[in-house]
């Protein structure tokens, strides 16, 4: 597309015109994609010709048909040209088509949707596709990747909160100066259910249980 066509229009440019259309609605977007490809077809004859180095009246004289049908033909954006008559004035200009490619429509939107100036050839479609998959599939990777740490994270979280939870029923039992093992009682609680809590007789109040860091005391004070 020329620079003139990406010129605004109405505050926007081609690019934004053809997303909105085919963003409205399927029905929409087919319109849209059907008049393209004819466009598309008839520029390629046009340029087929022009690159020939040949006129409209030369290829009406290899058609047998006239100049004037040769122009309406070249300016048949409602697609009424017959394939046969296509082919016809491809050959006449020393080219034929290749095969034609087929996609489905929710792709062609999709990729039109992505890339508005890039005319649909099967090279920039499947390119196109390629490129989609790789990012699909590093996009699968990297949120696999987020929720694996993130469970690292929540479990890392609960084991802390657990030792805190820990060491906070170590000080709840325990009480300073007086020595876990003996059978004085502890405020209400008893030796016996201060032995509930797995605090051996050799353990000091002033020792922290094993598994408990110098900061979780800090957090649980």
């Amino acid at each position: 597309m020329s620079c003139v066509g990406r010129e605004a229009i109405d505050g926007g440019t081609i690019a934004d015109l053809i997303q909105e259309v085919l963003s409205e609605s399927r029905e929409s977007a087919e319109a849209y994609l059907v008049q393209s490809w004819i466009d598309a077809m008839l520029t390629g004859l046009r340029d087929a010709r022009l690159q020939a180095g040949m006129t409209q009246s030369a290829i009406a004289e290899r058609l047998k048909t006239t100049q004037s049908a040769i122009a309406r033909l070249e300016r048949d954006d409602v697609g009424r040209i017959q394939l046969r008559r296509f082919v016809e004035y491809a050959l006449a200009c020393g080219v034929l088509p290749l095969n034609p490619e087929f996609a489905q429509v929710e792709e062609l939107r999709q990729f039109s949707l992505s890339n508005p100036h890039v005319p649909r050839t099967a090279n920039s479609f499947y390119g196109w596709k390629e490129r989609k998959a790789l990012s699909d599939r590093f996009e699968t990777v990297f949120s696999r990747l987020l929720d694996e740490k993130a469970c690292e994270h929540r479990q890392v979280t609960r084991d802390a909160s657990q030792r805190r939870a820990g060491f906070q029923r170590w000080r709840d039992v325990a009480t300073p100066s007086v020595r876990l093992g003996s059978d004085e009682v502890l405020g209400e609680r008893s030796h016996e259910e201060r032995k509930d809590w797995g605090y051996g007789s050799d353990l000091m109040v002033d020792e922290v249980p094993e598994g408990l860091t110098d900061t979780d005391e800090r957090v649980a004070a």
